[in-house]
Formats: C-alpha cells, structure tokens, sequence
C-alpha cells in the first residue's frame, strides 16, 4: 500500500484546480488516453526502465487489470495455454481465465532455477523486477532465456511491472527493455499502474504494446 499519511495532499489539490481551469482538459481524451501523459510515461520509461517507447506504443488503461484484460481479449481464445508465475497475484489468474484459457501455473523457483523447461505457452504473465507478493527478482540469465523462449515459441510475455519504483539494490533493466537489445521483433508486453507511487483510488495504469499490436489492440478494445 502506498504511504498515504505522506501523500502531498495539498500540491495534489494545487495540480487538480489547475487542471480543471483548463477546459481543454475537460473534453474527452484520445482512445490511447491523454497525449502530454502517455510522453511522459514515454520518458520515465526510457530513463528508468531502460525501454525506447514511442508514445504512440503507450496506451493509458484504468489500473494494470484492465491492461492485463485488454491484452488478453487480443491475444488469447478458449483453450489457449497461459503460464502465471506462483506465488503471483490472483486477479491475473481471474482475469484470464475469462478467455477461457487453460492456466498453468509455473513457480518463481522454476523460472529462477530452470527457465529453458519453461513449457510452450500463447501467453507467460510474470512480475521479473519483483515478484509479487515475495519481492524477488528474476536473475538476468533467467531473464535472457525467458526471451529466448518467448521468440523460439512465437509466444507472449506479458511483463507486470507493478511496483518496480519500490525494488531495492542495482536497477534491474525491464524485460522489454532487454528484448528491444535481442531481438527485432519484439514477444514482449508491459504493464505498469501509478496505484502505488500516487494511491489506489486513483485506478489509473498503462500498458506498452509492440507496435504490430497497436491497431488490433484498439479493434479489440
């Protein structure tokens, strides 16, 4: 949970009047969400994760479930196989398996130890900066040949990287990040959610798309 007896209430009151003096603001926002936002989530990226997103690869989504969900509409069908890491968060097993995909889970252990007996799947959901709940993370060598799997398979890795701001130690590169050095095409999708930095309420997340999923993703949504 977000230390909300520390949130800057007052400078958050200041930014909210500011924002509503602007009529423009008022209107409804593009599909993908608000231009100014989704730049600089585009740059916080690039110098803190280490990922060269175009804003038009950035779609604004209400918190990292709907991200997760949307994804999931586009790329997955009945009796799809999805891997999701264990221990791991159960709204990533219940959104799923709305699609009526067949989930399987896979261990921390097993992804840590032993990631080239990762089996075939359509779709791998991990959190690889800090797992969730346990806050381990996933060893650059495993890391690497997950996206080896992930190409070798013609599979999806859908990144969660839910509270990387809070990892402790050297800074961990983002999976997608990794895979725009290895690879030309790119088997990597990132989510991230501001429910931690800012606060719960504020449901508001993002996910990064491969530029091939762009025009789907928002036919599908």
């Amino acid at each position: 949970m977000a230390a909300l007896d520390q949130f800057p209430m007052q400078a958050w009151k200041r930014c909210v009047n500011v924002a509503q003096a602007s009529r423009s603001l008022l209107q409804s926002a593009p599909l993908a969400g608000d231009e100014l936002l989704r730049e600089a989530i585009a740059k916080h990226l690039l110098m803190r994760r280490g990922i060269q997103a175009d804003p038009s690869q950035v779609v604004i989504t209400s918190g990292s479930q709907e991200a997760l969900y949307l994804v999931s509409r586009l790329l997955l069908k009945v009796d799809d196989e999805v891997l999701v890491e264990a221990p791991g968060y159960q709204g990533t097993y219940d959104v799923v398996a709305q699609t009526g995909a067949r989930i399987q889970s896979i261990s921390w252990q097993a992804l840590q130890q032993q990631p080239e007996n990762t089996p075939k799947a359509k779709l791998l959901c991990v959190t690889p900066s800090r797992n969730f709940p346990l806050g381990h993370t996933l060893g650059l060598s495993s890391r690497l040949t997950l996206l080896a799997w992930a190409e070798q398979n013609q599979s999806w890795i859908l990144e969660d990287d839910f509270d990387c701001e809070f990892a402790t130690g050297p800074v961990v590169s983002a999976l997608l990040g990794l895979s725009q050095n290895q690879y030309a095409y790119q088997r990597v999708i990132y989510t991230g959610t501001f429910s931690r930095t800012v606060f719960p309420a504020l449901r508001l997340g993002y996910v990064v798309l491969p530029t091939e999923l762009i025009e789907p993703f928002f036919d599908t949504a």
